[in-house]
């Protein structure tokens, strides 16, 4: 029976550790009281780091140790004629805790992949890619699993996906589902869905080496803008760029134009800390949301206004802005005598859906420091 109990733990721990569920094994012999065990998934070392991360993205519980991005999919139209749209799949990484697969427990470098009914489809080892890999745990929920502040768009078209790329075995998400051949453009979905967790396992367990000089890539990076003199040019690694959460759909318009939301966070040293000899009095960081042109230097070829909506100073309460709409959205501070991490809410204006379904699009984001005369 502690086997029975074993897998109710392994396969249902989304619901279970959510309060939807409860399950208990029991069992009788002859002449002996009857013996109930309750399933704890929460005390076995080898789910403690999924559960942490399922509870960072659904219950938003804080963990440094966790992080969490949001993938945009494209959802076909339906076979039953439903409309084409986009739904959110939502990935969680956590890296290695050194738990190993204790009593036979899913092993480091897997997936959760999780939908709408609360229990684990199956544990996809995917593969870990580019320099410097990291051992890690991820949470994959899709569907009607997404959680419900992240996307506010089409779950039960991507419900109804996964479900059918399911094999009769039910253990995994695959394009290969026989259910699949019925569906037009389906599979190809499914090859998005595959790419967009292995990308972000990429992105966020791959060691990455910031460039030095006068830009960065999309996305992330320092930008040493606006020295005095070539003499006194700053150090690139002064002020630290986070992106918290990378674009993502929020909402969908009745004109069908979507809009989208990000984050992202800048920590300035201490004036006296900047590696330049003259130091800056004020910095400012400036946003852009763009679709990308073809060819590698991803220049952006189009913009889409942007603003600002709510900040976060050290650990402060949030504040609610109210920036006005513009090509860039900006923050201006002046550079205190202490350590400051400053955490800013953007979103975009509605974009027409044909580019936002179609083009690539993305965030720039630059730095600036300012000098007194």
């Amino acid at each position: 029976m502690s086997g029975l109990r074993g897998s109710a733990e392994r396969y249902f721990w989304p619901a279970i550790v959510s309060g939807r569920l409860e399950v208990s094994v029991g069992w009788a012999t002859a002449g002996k009281s009857p013996v109930t065990e309750l399933a704890e998934p929460q005390l076995r070392v080898e789910l403690s780091p999924f559960i942490k991360l399922y509870k960072t993205m659904v219950e938003k519980e804080r963990d440094a140790s966790n992080i969490v991005k949001v993938s945009d999919i494209q959802i076909p139209k339906g076979p039953a004629d439903e409309p084409a749209g986009v739904a959110g799949l939502a990935i969680g990484v956590r890296l290695s805790d050194n738990v190993g697969a204790y009593g036979g427990g899913p092993p480091k470098n897997s997936v959760a992949l999780i939908r709408g009914a609360g229990m684990v489809v199956g544990y996809w080892n995917a593969p870990r890619r580019g320099l410097g890999a990291k051992d890690y745990y991820a949470v994959a929920l899709g569907g009607l699993a997404c959680p419900p502040a992240e996307t506010a768009y089409d779950k039960e078209h991507f419900e109804k996906l996964l479900a059918w790329a399911e094999p009769v075995t039910h253990d995994i998400w695959t394009p290969n589902a026989e259910a699949l051949k019925g569906w037009y453009r389906s599979q190809a979905a499914m090859k998005r869905v595959r790419a967009a967790i292995g990308d972000s396992i990429s992105d966020l367990t791959t060691t990455t080496i910031k460039p030095e000089g006068d830009a960065a890539p999309l996305l992330a990076g320092m930008f040493p803008l606006n020295a005095p003199d070539v003499d006194n040019f700053p150090d690139p690694r002064d002020i630290h760029i986070e992106v918290v959460e990378s674009p993502h759909m929020i909402d969908v318009g009745p004109d069908g134009r979507p809009r989208y939301g990000f984050s992202v966070k800048v920590t300035v040293p201490q004036r006296q800390k900047f590696r330049s000899k003259v130091k800056p009095d004020s910095w400012r960081v400036a946003c852009s949301y763009g679709f990308l042109g073809e060819g590698r230097q991803r220049k952006i070829v189009e913009q889409v206004q942007t603003k600002f909506t709510a900040i976060r100073i050290g650990d402060g309460d949030w504040q609610q802005e109210g920036y006005d709409l513009g090509l860039h959205s900006e923050y201006e501070a002046v550079v205190a005598d202490k350590q400051t991490a400053y955490e800013l809410r953007g979103e975009t204006a509605p974009m027409d859906p044909r580019m936002a379904s179609v083009a690539k699009h993305d965030l720039a984001i630059e730095v600036y420091r300012g000098y007194k005369e």
